[in-house]
C-alpha cells in the first residue's frame, strides 16, 4: 500500500510539472533565448508518453471525454481529406494530445487540492502574460509576447488578455479574501492595460462587454460598478499616455465603420469565401488550416471582392473561428462544437446546482477538501466568463485552435469530475 502511495505522488508531480510545462511553455521561452535548449520543446510529449505508461499500469479509475474524443476524429477525418494534409495533421496530433491529456489529468487529479493547485496555475499564468505583453510593448512597440509563436501578434495577445481580465475579476468578486483577492485585482488590471497595448479592436469591444456583464451578474451591482468605474479609469489613463495624440481611442472609433470600407470590407470578402467553401465541402469541410490554401479557388464566386486575385488572397488568415470552423470542418465539426459547448454548459451548471448542497457538508470535510471544493467553485465561475470573452472573440479573431478553449473545456470538465464524485462519496457516507 506504501508502495502505491509512493507512485501515486510520483505521477501527481509528473502530471503538476506536465500542466505546468502546457500552461506557461516555459521551453519555449528558453528557447527563444538560447536556441541550443530547443531540444526541451519536446519535453511535454515526453512527460505525457510517460503518464499513458503509469495510467495503463496503474489502472486508475478511469473517464472519457466523449466530445473531444468526437472533435479528434473529426479533425483526423477532415485532414485526410485536405488539400494540404499537413497543418491538418499537425491539429489532429494536437488533439490526441490533448485528449490523452484530459482523461490521464481526470483519473489523477482526484482530489479537491489537487484540482485547485492546477487551476491557480492556469490562473497566474494571465498575470505572467500581461507582464511579458509589457516586456513585448517595451522592447517592439507591440502588445505581444515576442517569445510565444501564438502570441507573438497582437490579435492573440489581445483575446488572451480580455480572458485573463474575465477571469481575475470574476474571482475577484468572488469569497476569496486578503492576499487573493490583491492578486485578482492586479491581475485584472494589468490584463485591461494589456488590452490597451494590443491595439485590438475587437478585444477592446469584448473588454467592454465583459466589464457590463460583470456588472449585469453581480448580486452587489453598486460595488461591482464601482469596480468596473476604476478599471475603466485605468484603461482610460493607461491608453491617454501609452498612446499619444489620442490615437488610440481614434483606432477604437474606425470600429463604426462597418463592412463597407477598410478591414471590415476585407472580412466581409474573407467571410464570404469561406461560404462559398463549405458550400463546396459541407460535411468535412476543406481541412484544418486550409482556408487560405485553397482561398484562390474560390475568389472568383466572390462578386465584390476587391483587389483579391487568386495569388494576393492564398494563406490569408479567416478573421473569425466560427466561419473558420465551418468551412474547415464542415457541417460534422460545427455539431461537435456545439456539442462541446452544451457539454460545457451542464458541467458548469452541475458544479453551479451541487456546490450550494456540498457547502452545507463542508464542516464535515477536511480542510484540504473544504478549500479545495471553495476554490473549484469560484474557479467554475470565472473560467465561465473567460469562456464567454474567448467565444466573444472568435466572432472577430481566427483563435478556436489555439489551446485557450481546450484548457477551458478540459479544467471545466475536471472540476464537474471531482464535484460530482465527491458529491457521491457524501451520499454514500450519509447513507452509512
Amino acid at each position: 500500500m506504501e508502495k502505491e502511495s509512493i507512485q501515486v505522488q510520483r505521477v501527481w508531480k509528473i502530471i503538476y510539472v506536465y500542466w505546468f510545462l502546457l500552461i506557461f511553455r516555459p521551453e519555449w521561452l528558453l528557447s527563444y533565448y538560447v536556441p541550443a535548449l530547443s531540444l526541451f520543446r519536446s519535453l511535454p510529449t515526453i512527460l505525457l508518453l510517460l503518464l499513458i505508461i503509469y495510467w495503463v499500469v496503474l489502472n486508475p479509475k478511469r473517464y472519457g471525454y466523449r466530445g473531444l474524443g468526437l472533435f479528434f476524429v473529426a479533425v483526423t477525418v477532415s485532414a485526410v481529406f485536405a488539400y494540404n494534409t499537413g497543418p491538418a495533421r499537425v491539429l489532429s496530433r494536437t488533439m490526441f494530445e490533448y485528449y490523452l491529456a484530459a482523461i490521464i489529468s481526470f483519473s489523477f487529479i482526484n482530489t479537491p487540492e489537487k484540482v485547485s493547485k492546477i487551476l491557480k496555475l492556469y490562473y497566474v499564468y494571465f498575470l505572467f502574460v500581461a507582464v511579458w505583453g509589457f516586456i513585448g510593448f517595451a522592447t517592439t512597440g507591440r502588445g505581444i509576447v515576442v517569445w510565444d509563436w501564438v502570441l507573438n501578434e497582437e490579435d492573440a495577445y489581445g483575446p488572451m488578455m480580455c480572458m485573463g481580465f474575465a477571469y481575475a475579476l470574476k474571482l475577484y468578486y468572488g469569497e476569496s479574501a486578503g492576499n487573493s483577492r490583491t492578486l485578482a485585482l492586479l491581475t485584472s488590471l494589468c490584463c485591461a492595460v494589456g488590452v490597451v497595448i494590443s491595439f485590438a479592436r475587437g478585444s477592446f469591444i469584448v473588454l467592454i462587454c465583459i466589464a457590463l456583464l460583470i456588472v449585469a451578474q453581480s448580486k452587489q451591482r453598486v460595488k461591482a460598478f464601482l469596480g468596473i468605474a476604476f478599471a475603466a479609469i485605468v484603461v482610460l489613463v493607461s491608453a491617454t499616455l501609452i498612446f499619444p495624440d489620442n490615437a488610440f481611442f481614434k483606432e477604437m472609433a474606425t470600429i463604426s465603420e462597418g463592412t463597407s470600407t477598410g478591414t471590415g470590407k476585407d472580412r466581409k470578402v474573407l467571410w464570404s469565401l469561406a461560404i462559398e467553401e463549405y458550400k463546396t465541402h459541407p460535411i468535412i469541410g476543406v481541412g484544418a488550416y486550409n482556408f487560405g490554401i485553397v482561398a484562390g479557388q474560390y475568389i472568383h464566386k466572390v462578386p465584390d471582392r476587391g483587389a483579391y486575385n487568386e495569388n494576393n488572397i492564398w494563406g490569408r488568415a479567416l478573421h473569425n473561428g466560427y466561419y473558420q470552423i465551418l468551412c474547415e470542418l464542415g457541417t460534422v465539426g460545427v455539431l461537435i462544437f456545439l456539442f462541446l459547448l452544451y457539454d460545457y454548459y451542464k458541467s458548469y451548471k452541475f458544479t453551479l446546482k451541487n456546490f450550494g448542497s456540498l457547502k452545507s457538508r463542508l464542516a464535515s470535510s477536511s480542510q484540504a477538501v473544504s478549500q479545495g471544493l471553495q476554490y473549484m467553485s469560484q474557479s467554475s465561475f470565472a473560467m465561465s466568463l473567460a469562456l464567454i470573452a474567448f467565444l466573444m472573440n472568435t466572432y472577430f479573431y481566427d483563435i478556436l485552435y489555439y489551446k485557450w478553449f481546450w484548457h477551458l473545456i478540459i479544467l471545466n470538465r475536471l472540476v464537474f469530475i471531482r464535484m460530482r464524485e465527491e458529491d457521491r462519496d457524501n451520499a454514500v457516507s450519509e447513507k452509512a
